[in-house]
């Protein structure tokens, strides 16, 4: 650490390249653990980590411009000299923008891993750490949480069925815990994946029904313990927006509405970061704020998916599962 003459994370250091300043941006500080919304960079876990605050970049307010780009990197790249840059942000932070996400609109993303984030008033504090709060491209904060088992999972359980990943049974008794690689829920930490109910006339179909139903389980629960974060109860009949390779699928999205009882918002736009890098960049270009940007462009804009009746019988045996396994878990 003594020969350590700067630090910065990998958007930091290209954007050091193109402008010649070390910067980033308040999304990206967030998720660094040494650096606070209200304070700045913690001393004490600086010091902790053997970290002095002059390695590190200068932090950007959400209307600031990083800098432009220097004769250099304008050889390097192509592009013009005295171009702007924007401070950038984080994927999920960027995935926000992109939506225009209100106050307390939950979203969800399902891909190989799977997370829900809402815009919060204030940076969550989640003792537990099953909940993250981290500084936004706005100037306000995204709570979010996450799970490592999602799509993941699915294609897991499918290929030790020899099934593919669509090949799922209409109805099922079997109740999954997909926590194939962990979770951050702490009474999961010594526990692997579990599959209750197993019978001699239980179908590949059923358990791979059952991961599915196991997994937006754990997002549902996941985006309670964020609403209680962002300090408001979200409205359990208000749309989700849907994001990410599970908005493709067919399965993923009935049973989302089958196990929540919402209606689902599937955005036009797949990708949803380069779209919110976009929207920062036409934000500070326009002097006008994100939000702005992304209901002139309708960015959201999308399929809305209708609700189906919540399935109650389904949901009251996934609890009772896991009330027990939690249970075996704290023995």
């Amino acid at each position: 650490m003594a020969r350590v003459r700067s630090l910065r994370l990998p958007h930091d250091f290209l954007v050091e390249r193109l402008t010649g300043e070390a910067v980033t941006d308040r999304g990206t500080a967030s998720g660094t653990g040494w650096w606070s919304a209200a304070d700045g960079y913690v001393p004490e876990i600086l010091a902790h980590v053997g970290l002095r605050e002059e390695l590190l970049p200068r932090v950007l307010g959400p209307r600031e411009i990083a800098g432009e780009v220097t004769d250099r990197a304008a050889h390097e790249t192509g592009l013009r000299r005295g171009t702007l840059v924007a401070p950038g942000t984080g994927s999920t932070m960027a995935g926000a923008l992109a939506l225009g996400l209100d106050l307390g609109t939950p979203a969800v993303r399902i891909d190989a891993d799977g997370a829900v984030f809402t815009v919060a008033a204030a940076q969550a504090a989640d003792a537990s750490g099953v909940v993250q709060g981290f500084a936004d491209a706005t100037g306000g904060f995204l709570t979010s949480a996450y799970t490592p088992n999602a799509g993941l999972a699915v294609e897991r359980f499918g290929d030790w069925l020899r099934i593919p990943p669509d090949a799922v049974a209409d109805r099922t008794e079997i109740s999954v815990w997909p926590d194939l690689d962990g979770d951050d829920d702490p009474s999961s930490l010594e526990m692997a994946a579990v599959v209750f109910g197993l019978r001699y006339e239980t179908t590949a179909a059923e358990i791979l029904l059952g991961v599915y139903e196991g997994v937006v389980a754990t997002l549902l629960e996941l985006l309670e313990a964020v609403g209680k974060q962002a300090g408001r109860r979200m409205d359990p009949a208000s749309p989700l927006i849907l994001t990410g390779e599970g908005a493709a699928s067919d399965v993923w999205k009935l049973t989302l509405r089958r196990l929540s009882g919402r209606p689902l918002v599937i955005p036009h736009p797949r990708e949803l970061a380069p779209l919110g890098a976009a929207v920062e960049a036409a934000a500070l270009l326009g002097n006008e704020s994100p939000a702005a940007v992304a209901k002139r462009r309708e960015t959201r804009r999308g399929t809305v998916v209708r609700a189906v009746r919540r399935d109650e019988e389904a949901l009251a045996r996934i609890r009772r599962v896991r009330e027990r396994l939690r249970g075996l878990a704290r023995l």
